[in-house]
């Protein structure tokens, strides 16, 4: 009866094999070249003492199929020794290539590189993105394969929050932290739904940007996650007081609205033009 239980069967079976230890031996001696030849080995089955082709060691008796692709010991083939040679150029290179790297880019790479090719792969990338769950999972995933460490406007403004709000802000700007499709710069530490974006004038403050890069567009994304963000710019890093004395308004109001009606207000001062004609995406009540 097998047991329920598989590590007791694989107990009871050592045991088994320990007290018939004899009687198991006997039995494969007798029954051994009869079932060989019942079953014989193909030509490529039979095993041959090998030996490496650059130091002459000795790697065992392997078959046929083995001998064929190892043709040396891996201290020699780590060691750079030029085994296999490119058909084409003669260039040294490992056994599981066919050919060298230029010579595999002459022949297929003009190939990739036609407009037809280069429509098609767009075409499947942009129909791959439509899935709006594996865009998100690899635009997070090209982060954290970034190393990405805070520039100096970000380190200046976290010494700011470091020195006047000490462990209540949290830089996420390496990709550690997502709202959606968002990641800010900073986030509150202390149970709020608070962020805090860092904006550069050459990536923010130009004509026919997307809409989520811009001071507005941002705020109303990720007010629809429920969260409320301040966007501090660059140049206001000059004057600390006010950067502080902003940091402040926004985690002393009472909600989402206010921050919106400030985003909205700067969005009409000249240095955010670019903001008027932009696309409403959400409507924060």
């Amino acid at each position: 009866m097998p047991y329920k239980d598989k590590e007791k069967g694989r107990e009871a079976h050592k045991k088994w094999r320990e007290r018939n230890k004899e009687h198991i031996r006997e039995y494969n001696a007798q029954n051994w070249g009869r079932w060989r030849k019942l079953n014989p080995l193909s030509p490529d089955q039979y095993k041959q003492p090998h030996y490496c082709e650059v130091c002459g060691r000795y790697l065992g008796d392997k078959p046929l199929s083995y001998r064929s692709r190892h043709k040396c010991c891996r201290s020699c083939a780590r060691g750079g020794r030029p085994l296999h040679l490119c058909p084409e150029c003669g260039k040294g290179i490992s056994w599981q290539s066919h050919r060298c790297r230029q010579c595999y880019n002459k022949k297929y790479k003009p190939y990739s590189r036609t407009p037809e090719i280069r429509e098609k792969n767009r075409q499947a990338r942009q129909k791959r993105w439509e899935n709006q769950e594996l865009k998100v999972a690899e635009m997070r995933a090209m982060a954290r394969g970034q190393v990405k460490k805070p520039n100096k406007p970000e380190q200046k403004l976290m010494a700011l929050l470091d020195k006047h709000y000490p462990n209540q802000w949290k830089f996420t700007g390496d990709g550690s932290f997502w709202v959606g499709k968002l990641n800010p710069d900073f986030i509150s530490t202390n149970g709020k739904k608070l962020a805090i974006d860092l904006f550069g004038d050459y990536w923010h403050n130009r004509a026919n940007i997307p809409s989520h890069k811009t001071e507005l567009g941002r705020v109303m994304l990720m007010n629809a996650y429920g969260y409320r963000v301040l966007v501090v710019w660059d140049y206001e890093l000059d004057d600390t007081e006010a950067v502080k004395s902003k940091i402040d308004c926004f985690v002393n109001a009472n909600n989402a609205k206010q921050t919106f009606d400030r985003a909205k207000t700067r969005a009409r001062t000249p240095r955010q033009i670019i903001y008027r004609n932009e696309k409403v995406l959400y409507y924060v009540k």
